[in-house]
This record gives structure tokens, C-alpha cells and sequence, in this order.
């Protein structure tokens, strides 16, 4: 704003330069920046596009997602809670399954995971979390999903990220295909990260809730990111992250039942066939891993028998036939409704023509019934005239 507080200052209202002389470039909006607490690499994390909320000091000033992300490409975490979902690549843990400190690492976005919260570990029943995607998807409320039936579910709302480690050599290779690299963070930086206050940090921006969708506050507000990392476990942990800190938790697999399949993937059965036209192999490689990791619902054994694959084929064809019958009958129902409109104008057409002909004839008969008449009368006069002539003569 400028001194007399009447129009905002230059400083918000410049465009992004960068932006403008290389338009070709890749997009650098949507973008935060967060450090894990007691991770020595900063996070640069790439958002969908109207994902990522603005950061508290654009919501301070009623500032737009296009104006605080896209134009003037802010990278502060937002005033609201967001969450990150973090899968570690085979390459960042060393030998004893720790996670390197001393590397850098490439961040790329990753398709959903089926993850949740370990068990025993519930969400804040008193803060915002957001649902999950099931309950999101059939249009439940918060409290449905978090308090009565205790969703360990991650929000509908996660963003999914993978975590390679890069060395000297890739580094550019891995900016190149898309992947948005760490930075270094000095230990000062992390030391402070892990011990600010998050009520001191919201003071600072003026949020009044800022522990708004984070675990219960009787619990560890964050897990340990140097914890081992086992070769069963799902290698990913969740970050929760607001302009007031970050905290972080370790995630399970999701134990999955047929309802929570079929709406976190609406096209499980594509997996079983060329029944919605793709091959065997195509349907394969488009279930992914999960087909291995969850076959009962991806049918994996089934995937391959052939006697599935010929079934499945004779439903579609049947299918096809059926169809094809239905739009045979719906032509020839749209056929007789026209045939009978036809007849129906022929009908009215035929009526008319009856009428003036009857009308015609009537008048024709009308016309000889008066004259008939009148002939009767002079014939009637005649006999009377004689009458009166022998009278007189008489």
C-alpha cells in the first residue's frame, strides 16, 4: 500500500519479468519452499495448477492465487495447512536405511498413493482436516469422516511427490526432465525450523489457528526424518505444512476394501481385459504396481487367464449386440411416430375436402327445392284464374 493508504504500492503490481522474456520457459508458479525439521535440503515442491493457497502475507492483504503464485511467483508456505505426500526413492536411504543428508535431491510429482496414517495415530478431531478422497468424492462432512469413523485416510486434498537423489553428474538432467531440485539449508536454519514456535511464527503473520488440520497436540507434533527406513515399509511420509512450520508423519499402506477401490479408481475393472477396449498388456501396465500389491481388486491371478480374457470379450460383444438392438428399435419407433404424423395430416387434409364438397351439393339441392316451389305456385294459380273466368261467364 502506498503512504496515504489509498492504492497498493508498485512493488506488488510488477509482473514477473522472468516470465515475460522467456514465455517458452518452464513454469515457475505454484511453487513452496519448506524445510523438514532435521533436514538439511530445502523442499521445493512443484502444486497443480489452483491447488496451493496464497501465503499468509498475501491472505493479510486479500491478494489473488494468479497475483501472490503465478505472477509475482511467491514460494512461502501457505496460511493454511497443505499437505505434501513424500515417497522416498531406493536412492536416498544409504546402506543402513537412513536417509542422506549429504546429497541433493530431485522432487517430481507422482500419481495418488494408497497411504494413511500408521495405526494408533488419528487426526485432530477438534481442527480442520479436510476429508478424504472417498467421503470427498461421496459428498460426506468432516465430521462423518474424521470424528465418527476415525479416517486415517490422507486428505483429498494431498499433493503426491517422489524423492530422487541426484549426484553431480544428473543434476541438470534432473532439471531438465521436470524434476524441481533441493537446495542446501544451513544447519542454523534447520536447527531453528525444528525448534520455532509455531505460536510465535503465527504472532508474526497474525493467524490466529495456525495448528489448523495437525495431529492431536497430546501426540509427537512431528515424526523423526532420520528414522530407519525398512524394505517393507511404504517409504513415504506426509508433511504438513503452513506458513506457521512443518510437521511431518510416517505412513502405512492403506488397507483397502471394495468400496475405497472403486472410488479411488474409478476404472479397477480395465485391468481385467479388453472389456472397455484395451489388451491385456495395455490394461496391465495401466493398473501399475497396485495390480501386484492389491490383486483382489485388480484381479491380478485373473488378469492373465485367458478363459477371463474370453468371457469378458463375449459380455462385450453381447454388449455391442445389445446396443446395436436398442438403437434398431429406437429407429423404428422414430419411423411409426412419423408415418403416423403423416396420416393424421393426410386425415385432417381428406376431412376438409369431404366437407366443401357436402356443402356444394347441399346448396345445389336447396336451390332446385325453391325452384320447385315456385313452380308449384304458378301451377297452383292457374286452376283458380279458369275458376273465377267460368264464375263470370256463369
Amino acid at each position: 500500500m502506498s503512504a496515504d493508504g489509498g492504492t497498493p504500492s508498485m512493488s506488488s503490481q510488477q509482473p514477473n519479468m522472468s516470465a515475460i522474456l522467456s514465455p517458452h520457459a518452464p513454469n515457475s508458479g505454484n511453487i513452496i519452499t519448506f524445510c523438514i525439521p532435521g533436514f538439511s535440503q530445502a523442499l521445493n515442491v512443484k502444486f497443480p495448477d489452483y491447488r496451493l493457497a496464497v501465503c499468509a502475507k498475501c491472505k493479510k492483504n486479500y491478494k489473488t492465487r494468479e497475483l501472490c503464485r503465478v505472477r509475482n511467483c511467491h514460494n512461502e508456505p501457505p496460511w493454511t495447512t497443505c499437505f505434501i505426500c513424500v515417497t522416498l526413492d531406493a536412492s536416498c536411504t544409504d546402506d543402513e536405511g537412513k536417509i542422506k543428508q549429504t546429497c541433493q535431491f530431485g522432487i517430481k510429482l507422482a500419481p495418488w498413493q494408497p497411504y494413511c496414517l500408521k495405526e494408533g495415530c488419528q487426526w485432530d478431531s477438534k481442527g480442520k482436516t479436510p476429508v478424504c478422497a472417498v467421503c470427498k468424492k461421496t459428498n460426506r462432512t468432516r465430521n462423518f469422516c474424521r470424528e465418527r469413523h476415525l479416517h486415517r485416510h490422507l486428505p483429498w486434498c494431498t499433493v503426491y511427490v517422489t524423492l530422487t537423489a541426484l549426484d553431480g553428474s544428473n543434476g541438470a538432467d534432473g532439471a531438465a526432465s521436470g524434476m524441481y531440485n533441493t537446495t542446501t539449508t544451513p544447519a542454523s536454519v534447520v536447527e531453528m525450523s525444528a525448534n520455532a514456535s509455531t505460536q510465535a511464527a503465527a504472532l508474526a503473520v497474525n493467524i490466529k489457528h495456525p495448528s489448523e488440520g495437525f495431529l492431536q497436540a497430546g501426540q509427537d507434533p512431528s515424526d523423526d526424518i532420520n528414522e530407519v527406513v525398512d524394505e517393507d515399509s511404504s517409504r513415504s511420509f506426509l508433511c504438513m505444512v503452513n506458513s506457521a512450520g512443518c510437521s511431518i508423519k510416517w505412513l502405512d499402506y492403506e488397507v483397502l476394501d471394495e468400496s475405497n477401490m472403486q472410488v479411488m479408481n474409478p476404472s479397477p475393472m480395465a485391468a481385467n481385459g479388453a472389456a472397455f477396449g484395451m489388451n491385456m498388456g495395455d490394461a496391465q501396465s495401466a493398473a501399475g504396481p497396485w495390480m501386484q500389491m492389491y490383486p483382489q481388486f485388480y484381479g491380478g491371478a485373473q488378469a492373465q487367464d485367458a478363459e477371463s480374457a474370453a468371457t469378458q470379450q463375449q459380455q462385450w460383444m453381447a454388449y455391442q449386440q445389445w446396443m446395436m438392438m436398442m438403437q434398431a428399435q429406437a429407429a423404428q419407433y422414430q419411423q411409426s411416430q412419423q408415418q403416423g404424423q403423416e396420416q393424421a395430416v393426410a386425415g385432417v387434409a381428406d376431412s376438409e375436402n369431404v366437407n366443401g364438397a357436402g356443402g356444394v351439393k347441399e346448396e345445389e339441392d336447396d336451390v332446385n327445392h325453391h325452384g320447385e316451389g315456385e313452380d308449384a305456385e304458378d301451377n297452383g294459380d292457374q286452376p283458380d284464374a279458369k275458376r273465377q273466368r267460368v264464375d263470370e261467364e256463369v
